[in-house]
């Protein structure tokens, strides 16, 4: 993910177009990378398809075409519901 550093809105002759999003948006293998990284998960990108398809994991922020986009921040906290504490140890 490339940070956005020009948070400024786009323009034309000075008019503002629109303004940039302060937050990027990743694609299903950019999501099953970051989810990768961050926690460690080998999870599928199947698995991310499927989970959404049933409402588990975030819906799409938006679809471009046929790609599908997402939040970053909607991804990680989806992640973090695959993540189950350890038992304690039986005594």
């Amino acid at each position: 993910m490339i940070p956005n550093d020009d948070k400024a809105p786009l323009t034309i002759h000075d008019e503002a177009l629109v303004a940039i999003d302060d937050q990027r948006l990743v694609t299903v293998d950019g999501a099953v990378m970051l989810i990768r990284q961050t926690f460690g998960i080998p999870i599928p990108k199947s698995r991310l398809q499927k989970d959404s398809a049933n409402g588990v994991a975030p819906r799409p922020a938006v679809i471009y075409g046929r790609t599908y986009l997402y939040r970053p921040s909607e991804i990680l906290t989806y992640a973090k519901t695959l993540v189950k504490p350890f038992p304690p140890e039986a005594a």
